[in-house]
């Protein structure tokens, strides 16, 4: 779940509930990091994950789903801008649109699982430890 803004007490509420919600809090950096409920991710990482899954055709949108057309039209969004004075990058319409929450939730789900099947598979080729 979203950890970032006013997400963080929602994890609170979460966790002092008894649940263990694993958390993304969301930045501009470049690198991944753990935290006390889950990880700290850049927001490239995330548009990433989507838009490969999405090229290659690994990840596609049901019909029949409720918003799965409200889903399509956020997708279509993502905009990568990059300001010439820093070299930064973000994304336009991400985390500021009226309806971004699909998506969002869609981009964590897709790190998540890319991010985690990649350790499995350093972790079974002896590269890293679990």
């Amino acid at each position: 779940m979203d950890k970032t803004g006013i997400g963080a007490s929602v994890v609170d509420s979460l966790v002092q509930a008894g649940l263990s919600p694993i958390a993304v809090t969301i930045h501009g950096g470049s690198a991944v990091s753990r935290d006390e409920y889950g990880y700290r991710v850049p927001e490239r990482d995330l548009v990433s994950a989507v838009q490969v899954l999405l090229q290659n055709g690994r990840l596609r949108i049901a019909g029949g789903l409720p918003l799965a057309e409200t889903l399509r039209s956020e997708l279509l969004h993502f905009r990568l801008k990059t300001d010439p004075k820093t070299a930064h990058d973000s994304y336009e319409h991400w985390r500021e649109a009226d309806h971004d929450d699909l998506v969002l939730a869609a981009a964590m789900a897709c790190w998540f699982r890319q991010w985690f099947n990649g350790h499995i598979d350093a972790a079974n080729a002896g590269v890293i430890e679990m």
